[in-house]
């Protein structure tokens, strides 16, 4: 859903029924800017996919970071449900790496262990805001 936006003018939005004018504010450069609002039944409709984004695997750059820029419009009980889901996820792919990493310690290269360390710090650290998120 985030990697395929294509931009959209509000005024294209607007002749869609998407969203409605509510505005118009004098910007800097002189010219006018127009404020647009989302309309209810499109509003739930986003509601619905912000919330399957919190909750869909995957790398949490790729699945939480644009979502959480929209964390204001989301429902937080069902967000902070979806982030222990996450939680757990993250809880089992740093147990999986570190029962590699011990049955494989000694038959790996130096460069896999090492990206093995990696994979396990970085998924501490997503672990670590994570539970922030979801308090």
């Amino acid at each position: 859903m985030w990697t395929r936006a294509r931009v959209l003018r509000g005024g294209q939005l607007a002749e869609k029924g998407l969203v409605r004018a509510v505005a118009q504010e004098q910007v800097a450069r002189g010219g006018m800017r127009t404020v647009y609002r989302i309309n209810a039944a499109r509003r739930e409709r986003f509601q619905e996919l912000l919330h399957a984004q919190f909750a869909a695997e995957g790398d949490l750059r790729a699945t939480l970071y644009g979502p959480m820029l929209f964390l204001h419009l989301a429902d937080l009980k069902i967000v902070a449900e979806a982030l222990h889901t996450q939680i757990d996820r993250q809880n089992a792919r740093l147990a999986e790496i570190k029962g590699l990493r011990r049955k494989w310690a000694d038959a790996l290269p130096s460069g896999s262990r090492f990206l093995m360390q990696h994979m396990a710090e970085q998924s501490r650290l997503d672990l670590r805001w994570l539970t922030r998120g979801a308090g």
